[in-house]
């Protein structure tokens, strides 16, 4: 139980409730969310490009604490986005320009063992 609350378990504690009620204070001023969201997008993209495991961590946190995912979102004309996709969006897009750039540098694909699959045959 001692590990749960250790240096990073409070650090990891403190981020959750900064973040909730950092919702509620976008709550009561209208036009912070949208402010609100593209800093946690940037940090997002910041973290995710250091390394990709916190971008993944900061998705699974998100999807823990956050409620059907609109914790935060960014709304203009009427469409709103949910910083869960938005995370998603990032931490996909960061893999997959790690993954073809290692694919262009090294000239061979990085997952030799996905090519004898057989439904690699059924849709090529």
């Amino acid at each position: 139980m001692n590990k749960i609350f250790d240096n990073i378990g409070r650090l990891i504690l403190g981020l959750i409730v900064l973040a909730e009620l950092f919702s509620i204070f976008t709550f009561y001023i209208l036009g912070f969310n949208n402010v609100a969201v593209l800093i946690i997008a940037l940090l997002a993209l910041m973290l995710t490009l250091y390394r990709l495991d916190y971008g993944v961590l900061l998705l699974l946190v998100e999807l823990f604490i956050g409620s059907k995912g609109y914790l935060f979102y960014f709304e203009s004309a009427g469409v709103q986005i949910s910083v869960r996709i938005l995370l998603w969006l990032i931490v996909m897009t960061v893999w997959l320009v790690f993954f073809f750039s290692k694919w262009i540098r090294i000239k061979k694909f990085p997952w030799p063992g996905i090519q004898k699959s057989p439904f690699l045959g059924a849709f090529g």
